[in-house]
């Protein structure tokens, strides 16, 4: 606005502004690249490596236990450890979403998807279930809470970076 009062022939108004906002906008992108690229050593949750080798430790534990590779599986994770499994899926939901949303909207305790995927968890037969308890609070699931502390015991933790617990059946 300032270049409007500057300019002359005052038509200079409209790609002034546009001009100042194009910079205002690469000044900040450049701003928050920074101040993303130095988060992320300190951080460590995007750092690949650091990624990959303790999800490399937890499988390895697991798999030390799950001696069966074709196992089906019940995870209660964020998916991550998943694909350092090679064991199948118990739930057609590969990170249980249907069940972990409802601690930000406890509204989809109603949803037809969410009672299915429930009444699933609380028919599995399976031998174990891999649980991330930071990513997946048990205490929103009452009824699947109590199927696993009566039907489940922890035979894996690991408790550095990330929580994960194997449980298997009693």
């Amino acid at each position: 606005m300032g270049w409007y009062f500057l300019s002359p022939n005052r038509k200079l108004f409209f790609p002034g502004i546009s001009l100042s906002i194009i910079i205002y906008l690469l000044v900040n992108i450049q701003t928050l690249e920074l101040n993303y690229k130095k988060a992320l050593p300190a951080s460590g949750a995007y750092n690949y490596t650091y990624n990959y080798e303790f999800r490399k430790e937890i499988a390895d534990g697991i798999k030390s236990i799950i001696k069966n590779p074709n196992e089906q599986v019940l995870f209660l994770t964020e998916g991550g450890i998943n694909y350092f499994l090679p064991n199948p899926s118990y739930s057609r939901y590969f990170y249980p979403l249907p069940l972990q949303r409802i601690a930000l909207n406890p509204g989809l305790k109603e949803t037809e998807v969410y009672q299915k995927t429930l009444q699933s968890f609380l028919n599995y037969k399976g031998e174990y279930i891999v649980w991330q308890p930071d990513w997946f609070n048990l205490e929103f699931h009452p009824k699947l809470q109590n199927f696993i502390n009566t039907e489940f015991v922890e035979v894996y933790n690991y408790n550095n970076y990330q929580k994960m617990k194997l449980l298997q059946r009693k």
